[in-house]
């Protein structure tokens, strides 16, 4: 999220409200501005609200509310970059914008900006079942050839700030630590040790525009085993940062399914991003201090 004015995420940020429309009042815009009709469900999101239209004719769309926090500008970087990766070939498939009847991308309806996206078929792949390895090095190598699809994305609002960009760990974690108990405060405080040596101003991390959150949540399969991910989804984190954190972040989602060897599950990630692109160094240097941020 933006914070107008401030080096660092906002208070607010952390709030994350979700929009609350009902079926029945995003039926009535999408029919208003897209000229869409149909079967309107709800699907989840951690910040907006998303609606799954099926029309009549077989068609489906996703009609997304965004969270009173995101701004027109980190929208309209959202359906760029949706846009360019879909462009630029990615090999698994990626929603784009919309149109609404005026020629819009994004409308305002109420108290809310809203946007339609063609909807990407598939399971999402924490629904899946079982994961096992070759699903985590697939998830990683997503993230570098999405990586790779950025590599040359430029828009403005790519240098906002975001509690989710890693480089501003130990902001969010200060923030967020404020009222815990001395002992998990100490423990953070160790996790976070390493954080200032592996990522000080000798160190070779390349900066690019990243998806920054390639991940179960965020990616479908279209079945079999292993479950590989065939669409990639959600572009709200996308953000100009260190290129590592993209398979940082794809680790720290991928331990959480593997908590009795959470190094092994990470390191497959990091494998298939490395079967993709190489990584520096510094950048493997800095690989699990960023995953413990």
């Amino acid at each position: 999220m933006i914070d107008a004015g401030s080096n660092a995420p906002s208070d607010r940020a952390f709030e994350l409200p979700n929009p609350q429309l009902s079926p029945a009042q995003a039926q009535a815009i999408v029919a208003a501005h897209w000229s869409l009709g149909g079967q309107i469900d709800e699907v989840g999101s951690t910040q907006d609200q998303n609606f799954r239209v099926s029309c009549r004719d077989g068609r489906r769309f996703a009609f997304k509310v965004a969270s009173p926090l995101w701004s027109r500008a980190e929208l309209e970087l959202q359906n760029a970059a949706m846009d360019h990766l879909a462009a630029g070939g990615l090999d698994v498939a990626v929603p784009v914008p919309v149109r609404a009847d005026d020629g819009s991308l994004i409308v305002t309806a109420g108290d809310y900006l809203v946007r339609v996206l063609t909807w990407v078929d598939g399971v999402p792949l924490w629904q899946a079942g079982r994961l096992g390895p070759e699903s985590w090095r697939a998830l990683g190598g997503l993230a570098a050839r999405s990586a790779h699809g950025l590599r040359d994305f430029e828009h403005p609002a790519l240098e906002r700030v975001s509690q989710w960009d890693t480089r501003r760990a130990v902001e969010v974690v200060d923030a967020l630590c404020t009222g815990e108990p001395t002992a998990t405060r100490d423990r953070l405080a160790t996790a976070m040790a390493r954080f200032g040596l592996v990522t000080g101003p000798d160190r070779d991390l390349p900066l690019q525009p990243i998806h920054c959150d390639v991940t179960d949540l965020n990616t479908v399969t279209a079945g079999g085993r292993p479950a590989l991910p065939s669409g990639l989804l959600d572009l709200g984190d996308v953000v100009r940062t260190w290129r590592v954190c993209d398979p940082v972040h794809t680790a720290v989602a991928a331990m959480a399914h593997g908590l009795d060897d959470p190094l092994a599950v990470a390191l497959e990630v990091l494998a298939g991003y490395q079967d993709e692109t190489a990584l520096n160094a510094d950048e493997l240097d800095a690989f699990w201090p960023l995953v413990l941020a």
